[in-house]
């Protein structure tokens, strides 16, 4: 076989081994890729990341978590089947403080995701261009000079955020939102001082792996500390966190799952586990059924074993604490000096919780030892042998809210009892070594029933009758100087029926003896019963209580009478201040129920031509609005317009006419718009003419039902003549003007004034002689000028008429009633008041016809 021969086989047989080997490669790339499932995080949407099946059998950490940690993307896997392909961008500087660039290779700009990765730079901020390479999924920027993570949220497809050692101070909620695909976020070795609240926290958030070691943190929010949802690990080493916050009032859902995973958070200035009462939790029997994260809170820190830790001991198994506090058996006290240098697992197994308390500070009474015993769920307040003189003025609150005191005040120099805001709060009082001369009733009131009150040295004679409230069997009072007497005799009963520790029995001296309080009855024989005595101010208040009652109740009932007599008041002191001209005092309106046949012709045949001969300006709607506008709207304005309204009251008795024509509703419409003006106006006021004579229990209006009874009524019991004299007084009374007002309207225009009045009893003799005296009234007679005055008063037409003679007037009717189709001549019909009462179509050629019997 030739040389070239065997090399040829050489070659082959090469080839043929590294194709084998590729094979093989293969399958083991397939066999290992084959290992992992799909995998969908609790929170957010599907990532397309894979599992190890090796989770599933995991005993050191749950199978969340555990995917959590080990989970990987198709393009972390190489597997074969995964077509995701990733090129490397390049960054170029373009500016010497530090901007930048992004590049990418055009040979690679095909791939469907990028990575950059520049570290040991001096990058002060993210590149200008970042948001073009929106498919970015891996970003390393270590150990440059960020300062500032600004708002990333439209890298919707990165995985990874690497930003160790540069300069970042903070980290809003609004920077990681909306990147569902990001997994890893390493922040640590930078300036960061502060992370909001809920940066963690989100719908579609799913950050596994989160360390900010290495910065200045001293406050950490809740909602940082236990997110909700399953992570891989928590890291907060090395920072000085020495508290915990709730900024936006955080609570636990019951329905949400916080963890599993892991929080490291050694070498913290932690002094204690967190109060989680503070941060949202109830109840701390409650703690794992939404928590589940293995903390590791030793290593450096030096842990203050006081009663922070009692509803962890108390309130958890071992096992469960031991989940939370993974380290516990490290944890050595550092305080209180009782308890420094033991470790913290040898408290709990030797349940030593007594030892475990809290030093309080804040609203100490000075010199005093404050401290927090949560195991008897006590705040105890030890005074004693401060050579105090009175009580202390405020106590503290203890470490969980707890507000059940112990007082210990014995060895001082106090002599009175007080009364304190604290005392209701107090379950133990000791004041042994005092000698108290005073108790005050109003201290004994503001305590709990069944405090325990110690003041075994004290000189009073008699107890106050507030001790009656508190339990016998739960006080010491000494009974050196006690007194039977007829005052103190209310003691026996309280002894004999509340004391059952027949040792703390009372004793009082009568005749130089000593007897029990309890049977003070059989020596004290003359004792009258003293009746129950009600204090004057008592008295006083049930009486002042009773007559507010009966005036409110007469104010509810009687609200309109009380207000028309209030603007009848008014109106008599302010008419003669108000100014206004002569010729608006005159205007009425007059108001009546136009289906009641009698009222209609009695008010438009008697009342309205009698006002308008002494001179006054009237307005009936029927007569006076204009066919065909709304009469709601002429009446408002009509109203407006007038200063004294006329109201007519009757029975509803209606005339057979059409329902559609019955005008009884605008009547009451009427009303209501012109006691809403009287309301309004103090110088408007309502005269009443009670035409049926009825009496107040028959209307039921309430506003006329106190018109009735208060108002300016009219009665129609007297002669007509004489109603319609009282109702021109009653409008003198109403429209008239003061001989002041009079006085100063003359002298001011310096013109004559005998038009203001048409009768003379509109104005006296005495003021009709001096204003003649003054040359203000010049006529003689006061008669004859208003009949002068009268004779030139206007007829109240429609103004289509105002300019027609009597024989227009007379055709212009004639006209109207041809139209008219019906049995009856329209004058015939409009004269009728059965006829006339609702037929509004006809009443403007009624009116324009002077041969009207109206």
């Amino acid at each position: 076989m030739s040389d070239e021969t065997r090399a040829i086989i050489l070659i082959s047989t090469t080839k043929f081994h590294i194709l084998i080997l590729a094979f093989l490669l293969a399958i083991v790339q397939w066999s290992d890729s084959s290992m992992y499932v799909p995998w969908i995080p609790p929170n957010g949407k599907t990532m397309n990341l894979f599992c190890p099946l090796s989770c599933e059998t995991d005993k050191t950490r749950s199978p969340e978590q555990c995917c959590c940690c080990e989970a990987r993307s198709c393009s972390e896997l190489n597997h074969p089947l995964c077509h995701e392909t990733i090129s490397d961008l390049h960054l170029e500087y373009i500016a010497t403080n530090g901007q930048s660039i992004l590049v990418q290779d055009r040979k690679t700009n095909t791939s469907e995701y990028t990575r950059i990765r520049h570290v040991n730079g001096v990058m002060t901020s993210f590149p200008k261009n970042l948001m073009v390479f929106k498919n970015l999924k891996y970003v390393d920027f270590t150990r440059n000079r960020i300062s500032e993570i600004g708002n990333i949220s439209f890298l919707s497809n990165i995985s990874e955020l690497i930003l160790n050692f540069n300069f970042i101070t903070h980290i809003s909620n609004q920077t990681f939102l909306g990147l569902f695909n990001l997994r890893t976020v390493q922040i640590s070795n930078n300036q960061i001082k502060d992370i909001d609240p809920n940066t963690l926290l989100g719908a579609e958030l799913n950050i596994f792996n989160f360390d900010v070691s290495n910065n200045f943190i001293t406050e950490l929010d809740v909602t940082i500390l236990l997110p909700e949802g399953p992570l891989c690990e928590l890291i907060l080493n090395n920072n000085p966190i020495h508290s915990f916050v709730n900024k936006n009032g955080f609570t636990f859902d019951t329905n949400k799952m916080h963890g599993p995973g892991n929080i490291v958070m050694k070498n913290n200035s932690l002094t204690s586990l967190p109060n989680l009462t503070d941060v949202g939790l109830r109840d701390y029997s409650d703690f794992f059924q939404v928590v589940s994260f293995h903390g590791y809170f030793a290593g450096g820190q030096k842990f203050a074993c006081d009663c922070a830790l009692i509803p962890y001991f108390m309130k958890m198994s071992y096992l469960a604490l031991k989940e939370f506090v993974s380290d516990m058996d490290i944890v050595i006290c550092s305080s209180p000096e009782e308890l420094n240098g033991i470790n913290l697992l040898d408290i709990y197994e030797l349940k030593q919780f007594d030892k475990l308390v809290c030093d309080l500070v804040i609203y100490c009474p000075s010199k005093c030892h404050c401290y927090d015993h949560q195991m008897k769920k006590r705040v105890v307040v030890d005074c004693s042998n401060l050579t105090m003189t009175e009580m202390p003025y405020s106590l503290p609150v203890g470490y969980w809210g707890n507000t059940a005191i112990d007082l210990l005040l014995g060895y001082n120099y106090i002599s009175t009892l007080e009364k304190r805001s604290y005392l209701n709060d107090v379950a133990f009082l000791d004041m042994t070594g005092n000698i108290i001369r005073f108790v005050d009733g109003n201290a004994l009131n503001s305590m709990k029933s069944d405090i325990s009150l110690i003041i075994p040295d004290n000189t009073m004679e008699s107890l106050p009758n507030e001790f009656r409230h508190l339990n016998p069997n739960h006080l010491h009072i000494g009974d050196d100087y006690l007194k039977c007497s007829c005052e103190f005799l209310w003691a026996e009963n309280w002894q004999k029926y509340k004391l059952f520790n027949k040792n703390r029995t009372l004793f009082c001296l009568y005749e130089n003896s000593r007897i029990p309080v309890d049977s003070m009855s059989t020596f004290l024989t003359r004792c009258e019963p003293k009746l129950l005595r009600i204090p004057t101010e008592a008295w006083i208040c049930f009486g002042l209580l009773i007559i507010l009652f009966g005036a409110a109740f007469s104010l509810y009932m009687f609200y309109y009478e009380v207000f028309i007599l209030y603007r009848r008041c008014i109106f008599y002191f302010r008419k003669n201040k108000l100014v206004q001209r002569p010729e608006d005092m005159d205007k009425i309106f007059i108001s009546f129920n136009e289906c009641n046949t009698e009222v209609f012709e009695w008010s438009v045949q008697n009342l309205n031509p009698y006002l308008k001969t002494e001179g006054f300006k009237t307005t009936i709607p029927w007569m006076d609005f204009e066919p065909g506008l709304s009469r709601e709207k002429c009446t408002i304005q009509a109203i407006n317009n007038s200063n004294t309204f006329i109201v007519i009251l009757s029975i509803n008795q209606t005339i057979n006419v059409d329902e559609d024509n019955n005008t009884d509703k605008y009547f009451d419409y009427e009303f209501y718009v012109l006691w809403k003006e009287f309301v309004s106006n103090s110088m408007k006021q309502i005269i009443l003419v009670n035409f049926d004579q009825l009496e107040s229990k028959d209307v039921e209006n309430r506003r006329m039902r106190a018109l009735v009874r208060v108002g300016n009524v009219a009665d129609f019991y007297y002669r007509e003549d004489l109603l319609l004299t009282k109702i021109r007084k009653r409008l003198s009374t109403l429209s008239g003007i003061s001989r002041r007002l009079l006085f100063a309207i003359a002298e001011r225009n310096d013109r004559d004034v005998s038009n203001l009045f048409c009768k003379k009893d509109s104005i006296s003799k005495e003021t009709i002689v001096e204003l003649q005296s003054r040359n203000l009234f010049r006529s003689q007679d006061t008669e004859q000028t208003c009949v002068k005055l009268s004779a030139h008063k206007e007829t109240r037409i429609s103004p289509k008429y105002k300019d027609l003679d009597h024989g227009e007037k007379k055709n212009t009717a004639e006209i109207c009633a041809s139209n008219v189709a019906g049995k009856y001549d329209v004058f015939k019909r409009l004269t009728n008041p059965h006829q006339a009462v609702c037929n509004h179509l006809y009443r403007r050629c009624y009116i324009g016809n002077q041969s009207s019997h109206i």
